[in-house]
């Protein structure tokens, strides 16, 4: 079939061979279980919806504008022409139409999603204008932004769907990353291994933003005041100091037993407050550098080396 130079509003069967993808396709994966059934379809009802293309180049070649996946499948099923309707637009249509196709079809992921509206941002456009031209609301478009903003990692588990996609537990991960990337990106790994529920998850997320800013508040005061020691593990620091988790420690108890140090009474508190909290046993983490377990566990590194040295000879 010869290639199609004019724009048509009808539907024409154009050879797979002088078809190429959008070179602004913002979806950038396709489900291989999903691709293979839509392939078993066409190979037995063919392409039922037609694909929406540009106008042919010089060497009749058209871009693809929606259709891809139709395309993918009909490739699979090793047929010679797919029906198509031909639609002259420019380049920055080109790109919203591809959207809007995937915004409709609920195809996307919104780290994609928010790919392709950071490409719009960059060519001037706003959130409200984005928000507009997609059909959709500006904190959308802005949730898309942020998930598609996050560090390298954290953002391919929301991608992939294995990490929270709230709206409210992004923005505080995007407010991490901001300040340290790398507490983003473990806090985020500690959660996905963990599965602690969204609630404890963005709990965690604040106190670990909490403690950050705190930090950088810190660091712009007058220098001599007492830094906190490094937060410990604390199940690492259990092990070492032969703290026994089920010997009963109340208050009451510890202070009536003059001889405990300070630091083992801060010890027991701490346990108690660890073993209370849904996120146990990743107390490495940075996120729970807020806890005020781990911030016991601080002083007590502090109290620990003091009695130390006192039970040292002279």
């Amino acid at each position: 079939m010869l290639p199609i130079q004019t724009m048509s509003t009808s539907i024409v069967q154009v050879p797979i061979a002088l078809i190429i993808p959008n070179p602004k396709q913002p979806r950038k994966y396709f489900d291989p279980d999903e691709l293979e059934n839509l392939t078993a379809s066409i190979k037995e009802h063919g392409v039922i919806q037609p694909l929406l293309v540009c106008p042919a180049d010089p060497d009749g070649i058209h871009i693809l504008i929606a259709g891809e996946r139709r395309l993918r499948a009909a490739t699979g099923a090793h047929l010679e022409t797919v029906p198509v309707v031909i639609r002259d637009v420019n380049s920055d249509d080109l790109a919203v139409l591809a959207l809007v196709e995937n915004v409709i079809r609920d195809d996307m992921s919104p780290v994609e999603e928010g790919n392709a509206y950071l490409e719009l941002r960059r060519k001037g456009k706003s959130i409200s204008e984005i928000a507009r031209m997609i059909g959709t609301y500006d904190v959308r478009v802005g949730h898309c932004i942020n998930c598609a903003s996050l560090p390298d990692w954290t953002r391919g588990m929301v991608h992939a769907g294995t990490l929270y996609r709230s709206n409210d537990f992004i923005s505080v991960m995007i407010e991490i990353a901001r300040i340290d990337t790398a507490a983003c990106e473990e806090l985020a790994k500690e959660i996905v291994k963990k599965q602690p529920g969204l609630k404890a998850a963005k709990k965690s997320a604040l106190g670990v933003l909490a403690y950050l800013q705190n930090l950088g508040t810190n660091k712009s005061e007058k220098k001599g005041k007492r830094k906190s020691a490094p937060v410990l593990d604390v199940a690492s620091f259990i092990a070492e100091t032969d703290i026994d988790e089920e010997a009963p420690h109340g208050w009451n108890v510890l202070q009536q037993a003059g001889y405990v140090p300070q630091w083992r009474m801060l010890a027991q508190v701490a346990i108690d407050v660890c073993k209370r909290c849904e996120l146990r046993d990743i107390a490495s983490s940075k996120m729970c550098s807020a806890c005020t377990a781990a911030q016991m566990l601080a002083d007590i590194a502090i109290l620990h080396q003091g009695d130390e040295k006192e039970r040292q000879p002279c």
